[in-house]
């Protein structure tokens, strides 16, 4: 996918920037200060903040491509689909670690548990839909309110698949974002391919 945007002249770079980290910390703002309060500071609380901060950057950019990869592995490689069920279970049991472990709900930031509950809604959604209903990953998500949410990131991809074009997982990572309330927490950088005596050897 990264070479056929690059071939269309189309290829961007995913990137944080201090400016990204503090239109994210904004956000966030309250919530660390709750977390200094329960006598988590100084460099150990700056350590967990920017883990927190490059994990959540890395799903927000991940989850949306995944599903196109997820999707062409299992139409073009059949015979690799017992293998992608093992690893997409193991996605699943993963994400329900989060939605059960309370000590991770009271030590993330909201927003960000929120929005990292509603891609995992989303994908499993995206897996049941993929398995044509012989698996049932969703259910456990559907009495929460990231259910909708979810299912609205799902819809999103399944119109960006219908006239797919090198370059469209890019737009899809910016509706994503946009439905997370998140689209200043990152920033595209364009691929510029380098003369040959720039690159390294």
């Amino acid at each position: 996918m990264e070479q056929a945007a690059r071939d269309d002249d189309c290829n961007k770079l995913f990137i944080t920037t201090p400016q990204t980290k503090e239109r994210m910390l904004k956000v966030i703002s309250s919530d660390v200060y709750k977390l200094q309060r329960t006598g988590i500071s100084g460099d150990l609380l700056d350590e967990y903040i920017t883990d927190l901060m490059v994990g959540f950057a890395d799903r927000l950019f991940n989850m949306p491509l995944d599903m196109f990869i997820e999707h062409r592995l299992y139409h073009n490689q059949p015979e690799l689909r017992p293998s992608q069920f093992i690893s997409l279970y193991t996605v699943q049991r993963r994400a329900l670690k989060t939605l059960n472990d309370p000590e991770a709900k009271k030590l993330t930031p909201r927003h960000i548990y929120n929005a990292t509950l509603s891609m995992d809604a989303g994908y499993a959604i995206f897996m049941d839909q993929l398995y044509g209903g012989r698996s049932n990953y969703s259910v456990t998500y559907r009495p929460s309110r990231h259910y909708s949410l979810g299912k609205k990131l799902v819809e999103s991809w399944s119109e960006a698949l219908e006239n797919f074009q090198p370059g469209d997982e890019y737009e899809l990572v910016d509706q994503v974002a946009s439905e997370l309330k998140v689209q200043g927490w990152y920033d595209w950088k364009k691929d510029v391919e380098l003369p040959p005596e720039e690159l390294l050897i």
